[in-house]
């Protein structure tokens, strides 16, 4: 039997900070251990770059970053190897936006990411189940959200430093989607993960390559493995829309914690599920396909359940005989997480026992909250004062140096609600206007009359009435023969009867030489013939004369040649057919009141609407008719019933605007 390490064959060993032997094992740098140099050997986290050289720094509280060796530190931590405690969670002064998505899209979001990292094909030996954080979605990502720009970047709220307001923090997936209403797209949750996800098709995970002049990162972001934790926050924008002529636009906006996307690096590890969980855990989800990491495990004690020990010692190390935490000096808590804290805030200050970090009370500031700040602002009940800088941080809604001037006062009434940061109106559905004061009307006028827009009822054309102009006003007599269907404007005639009012006798009758009076059904024959079909020849001969033709010598009649016309054929045939007039002798045209030209064709009236190529002039009434599929007074507004399978329809186009990833007329085409 072959050896399962033959040349050329896959290792099952990837070697992530190390080198392949010939036999498939690892040879680790200095500070790794394990089969494929994952697990460091000293505390903190070491890192090796083949075409960058050896990088032997450890980050305490952190990881490395290959490319430059530098630490880049968990929050709340700072210096070159991440051993100082740096800056607390949040300012005491400081008030995140709250978040546009509801508990139920939080959770969906949550769920539809962890769906796909469960599902990632290969499968993944080291993905992490995602949980949500407020932090990140409320103070990062709807900040972010909120500022209404179609760009990767970050947010700076003045006098508000937030753990995750720096890149190197967390990773950041876009999503934008047009507005037509102020209502949320139905499934958001959904549509927005799936968007990110669908990158997948350009990405080769064993190159860990792109397709050329494609985008893979945010379907790497979606199934980094070690990103853990997710905040996202979403907002109805005016400006800054990255639509064509749709100036209203949601900006969706989602963050990651830990950040993923380094350089040189896989998403995940290949391999059985839940067989590489990160060190410090080791539970995993039922389905085996997700770690259940132990900061999740700290939030919702209840996720872990008997699936194993999951904590993580942040500065310490774990006891594997009773799952428990055994910490460093200076260091205490369930985790290890907790500072043991000394320092002395004075009467100025509260202590942050979770920080080692005074909270200066208003009017001092420094380490200790000793130094008097020589500020005197109120910024009375709409904003709080920075002691640091001495100027007011307003409220939303709120503007001014002393925070007491209303940044709007706009009055969006009971069809709307107004929107503070850009004072805006977004209106209900059916409403629209600056103030929503306007209904928005849909009724259909149809071809048979126009909408008139301020009282949202149809004009109808002549000869139509309802409320839609969907129903003929009728006039016509059928007589004793038969009866009106009034519905269709149609006479439906008794047995024996015909014709549009019920006023022609069906007839058979053929007339052989003559022809049918079909009023009386009878023949009126040619002369020299006689009989009820005129097929008796009564004798005698035909002494008729045609000037300009021949003689049809057994019905007596003249066929004309082309230009003449008359019983002998005697009569110039006139070019002008005369349809609203009578035929002069010169064969020019008596024309009526009200129309003019050769044939009595032209309106001379002032009537001068131009119905298009889409249209007709009705000109008694001055109206156009308009070709089925148009409508509008002038019928040059389409009616539109396009389906769009991957997008939604522009009405003032009758076009798709495809979901990101998908193009084609109705966005059927995969990018």
């Amino acid at each position: 039997m072959a050896s399962e390490f033959q040349t050329g064959g896959e290792c099952p060993n990837q070697c992530v900070r190390g080198t392949q032997r010939p036999d498939c094992s690892c040879h680790c740098p200095p500070g790794w251990t394990g089969l494929e140099c994952n697990t460091p050997s000293t505390g903190g986290d070491t890192w090796r770059i083949p075409e960058l050289g050896m990088c032997t720094k450890t980050c305490m509280n952190g990881v490395v970053n290959p490319a430059t060796c530098t630490c880049l530190c968990y929050p709340g931590w700072t210096g070159p190897t991440c051993s100082q405690l740096s800056r607390a969670k949040r300012q005491a002064n400081c008030a995140c936006p709250g978040n546009g998505f509801t508990p139920q899209e939080k959770q969906a979001l949550v769920d539809r990411h962890n769906f796909h990292r469960a599902n990632v094909n290969p499968m993944a030996s080291d993905m992490t189940r995602m949980v949500w954080d407020d932090d990140l979605a409320n103070c990062d990502a709807q900040a972010y959200a909120n500022r209404c720009i179609w760009a990767h970047g970050t947010v700076d709220l003045t006098g508000c430093p937030y753990d995750f307001s720096t890149p190197q923090y967390r990773g950041q997936n876009l999503f934008p989607y047009p507005a037509f209403t102020a209502h949320k797209p139905h499934d958001i949750a959904k549509m927005v993960v799936d968007s990110f996800y669908g990158e997948v098709q350009y990405y080769e995970y064993l190159l860990n390559k792109c397709a050329t002049g494609k985008h893979c990162g945010q379907y790497k972001q979606v199934v980094w493995a070690i990103s853990n934790r997710l905040g996202c926050g979403i907002a109805y924008c005016s400006t800054g829309s990255p639509f064509e002529q749709i100036p209203n636009w949601w900006n969706v906006v989602c963050h990651y914690f830990p950040v993923g996307n380094y350089m040189f690096q896989k998403p995940y590890i290949n391999g059985d599920g839940c067989s590489r969980c990160p060190e410090g855990t080791g539970g995993c989800t039922p389905d085996k396909k997700l770690c259940i990491t132990a900061y999740e495990c700290k939030i919702n004690p209840s996720a872990c359940g008997d699936h194993g020990c999951n904590k993580q010692c942040v500065n310490g190390y774990i006891s594997s005989a009773t799952c428990m935490c055994m910490c460093h000096l200076g260091w205490t808590g369930p985790l290890c997480d907790q500072p043991i804290c000394v320092k002395h805030c004075g009467a100025n200050a509260n202590l942050n026992t979770e920080t080692c970090m005074c909270i200066c009370k208003q009017g001092w500031t420094g380490p200790l909250c000793d130094q008097k700040v020589d500020c005197t602002k109120n910024c009375g009940a709409n904003g709080n004062l920075n002691t640091q800088t001495c100027t007011c941080i307003c409220n939303q809604g709120w503007t001014g140096p002393l925070c007491d001037q209303q940044t709007c006062t706009k009055n969006c009434g009971a069809n709307g609600n107004l929107n503070t940061q850009t004072c805006t109106c977004i209106c209900n559905q059916g409403w629209t206007g600056p103030l929503c004061e306007q209904q928005v009307c849909t009724k259909n006028c149809g071809a048979n009359g126009y909408l008139n827009s301020q009282t949202c009822t149809c004009i109808c054309n002549q000869g139509w009435t309802g409320t839609l102009c969907d129903q003929q006003i009728c006039t016509k007599n059928c007589g004793a023969n038969g009866n009106l269907n009034t519905q269709t404007c149609t006479c439906i005639c008794n047995q024996g009867w015909t014709g549009t009012l019920c006023d022609q006798r069906v007839c058979n009758k053929q007339c052989v030489y003559g022809t049918l009076d079909s009023q009386s059904c009878t023949c009126n024959c040619f002369p020299r013939w006689g009989g009820a079909l005129c097929d008796q020849y009564l004798g005698g001969g035909c002494s008729k004369r045609c000037i300009h033709g021949y003689l049809d010598y057994p019905r007596c009649t003249c066929v004309c040649q082309p230009g003449w016309t008359g019983p002998t054929c005697n009569k110039r045939e006139c070019p002008n057919n005369c349809v609203r007039g009578t035929q002069r002798p010169d064969c020019s045209c008596q024309c009526p009141p009200g129309w003019t030209g050769l044939d009595c064709n032209t309106p001379s009236t002032v009537c001068q609407k131009n119905c298009g190529p889409h249209g007709t002039l009705h000109v008694p009434s001055c109206t156009c008719r308009c070709e089925p599929g148009w409508t509008g007074t002038l019928c040059t507004k389409r009616l539109c019933t396009k389906t769009c399978m991957n997008g939604v329809v522009n009405p003032a186009t009758c076009t798709c605007l495809c979901y990101p990833g998908w193009t084609g007329p109705t966005c059927s085409q995969r990018e």
